[in-house]
């Protein structure tokens, strides 16, 4: 299997990784966002396209996010950015978790 060496994306996980986990954890992240955007909507109410486009710009936005943690990596190489890129990624992922918890 392929592992990657450092993914910025998931900065807060183990950094040896499958791809195929990190593609699936964007997924249903995505599809998780996307329901929780459409609140009120029943399942398939709107037409297939929407939701199609939900689920690739919230992934999109996720890609950036991570391209840009791989742009300060490769370009700054002191230890305390890898800790402090990390330090944001848990953080983040911690005010989301506790934003859906908050709203169910």
């Amino acid at each position: 299997m392929r592992y990657l060496d450092d993914p910025p994306l998931t900065a807060a996980l183990a950094p040896q990784r499958r791809i195929i986990g990190i593609k699936v954890c964007a997924l249903v992240l995505g599809i998780v966002s996307m329901l929780s955007a459409l609140e009120g909507h029943e399942l398939f109410e709107l037409p297939f396209a929407i939701y199609l486009g939900l689920i690739f710009g919230l992934n999109l936005v996720l890609a950036a996010t991570a391209n840009i943690s791989g742009l300060i990596l490769s370009t700054l190489k002191a230890k305390w950015v890898k800790i402090a890129i990390r330090a944001i990624s848990l953080w983040t992922a911690a005010i989301g978790i506790l934003i859906c918890a908050l709203s169910l």
